[in-house]
């Protein structure tokens, strides 16, 4: 695929301000969450809009590829529970590999659940069981 620079530019501009018009959707909480429409140096836990912006300014930008292909992928054969599983692994696998590469630790959902579900047991038992390191 041949491409000049800046046609695939110019989907990079439109896609970016597709995203970050999705983005400005949500609510104000999720927004400052995000990180979405904070001035320069302003305080935020993440920064959703910094970091597509950083992405798109790049040549060789690489969501517009991955978008693109994960827009190819047919999911019409799969229910919601099975969308939800596929979802799923890929948040484990993605955590897995950050995790690695970060030098961190990931715990996924049910685990967390299931600990939670103990404690609460063990508790209801009389078991004294204080938290989750007593597990």
């Amino acid at each position: 695929m041949s491409r000049t620079p800046r046609i695939v530019s110019g989907w990079n501009i439109r896609l970016l301000n597709r995203l970050l018009a999705h983005l400005d959707q949500y609510d104000p909480d999720t927004k400052r969450l995000l990180g979405i429409g904070y001035a320069q140096g302003q305080a935020k836990f993440l920064d959703m809009q910094g970091k597509a912006s950083d992405l798109f300014s790049r040549d060789n930008c690489p969501l517009y590829p991955f978008a693109q292909k994960w827009a190819s992928i047919d999911l019409t054969p799969f229910d919601n529970s099975e969308i939800t599983t596929i979802e799923e692994h890929i948040k484990r696998k993605w955590a897995d590999i950050s995790a690695e590469t970060a030098g961190e630790q990931y715990t996924p959902s049910d685990v967390i659940d299931l600990a939670s579900a103990l404690i609460v047991e063990l508790r209801r038992e009389g078991k004294g069981c204080a938290g989750i390191a007593d597990v």
